[in-house]
C-alpha cells in the first residue's frame, strides 16, 4: 500500500486556536509537519501534536518514533525549498487523560508527553518526496550535520 499523508488537528495554547499538522507513518517513524506558523510552532506544541497522532491512529506514544519537519509554511525564518528535520524524543507517562478508540468500545490508557527535545536528523528521501509541496522546490535540508 502507497503511504500517504494525512492530518490531523492539535490543541492550540489558548482556547479555540487550535492547529493541524500533516503527518505520515512509515515504518514505526511518524513524521509530522505544521500547515501555518498559527496558532504556535510545532516545537512549542510537539507534546499536543504527538498525542493528536496517537489518538488518530489508536496508538500509544510509545509505539512510534517521532519526526518534526520544520518547512517556510511552519516557519516564516525557513526559505521555500529550505527544511530541518528533527527526531522529537521525549518522555511518556502512561495516566490521565484517557484515549478512547473511535467505536468508543475500548479504553486506552492516554498519558502526557514531557521532557521532550529535538535531535537533527538525516532525512529520508521517501519524506521529501511524500512532503514535496510543503517544502517547496529544491529541497533541501539545514542545520544538520553528519558526525
Amino acid at each position: 500500500m502507497k503511504a500517504r499523508l494525512k492530518r490531523v488537528m492539535y490543541e492550540g495554547a489558548i482556547p479555540r486556536a487550535n492547529g493541524y499538522v500533516d503527518y505520515v507513518i512509515l515504518a514505526e517513524k511518524c513524521t509530522f509537519t505544521g500547515l501555518s506558523e498559527t496558532p504556535t510552532s510545532t516545537i512549542n506544541a510537539a507534546g499536543k501534536i504527538i498525542l493528536s497522532i496517537c489518538r488518530e491512529e489508536e496508538l500509544e506514544p510509545d509505539n512510534l518514533e517521532f519526526f518534526d519537519l520544520q518547512t517556510a509554511k511552519g516557519y516564516g525564518s525557513k526559505k521555500l525549498g529550505e527544511f530541518v528535520y528533527d527526531q522529537v524524543k521525549f518522555i511518556y507517562h502512561a495516566g490521565r487523560p484517557p484515549l478512547v478508540k473511535k467505536d468508543g468500545a475500548e479504553i486506552i490508557t492516554g498519558g502526557q508527553v514531557v521532557d521532550i527535545y529535538w535531535c537533527p536528523t538525516l532525512c529520508p528521501e521517501e519524506v521529501i518526496r511524500l512532503f514535496t509541496e510543503h517544502i517547496g522546490p529544491n529541497p533541501r535540508q539545514i542545520e544538520y550535520q553528519p558526525r
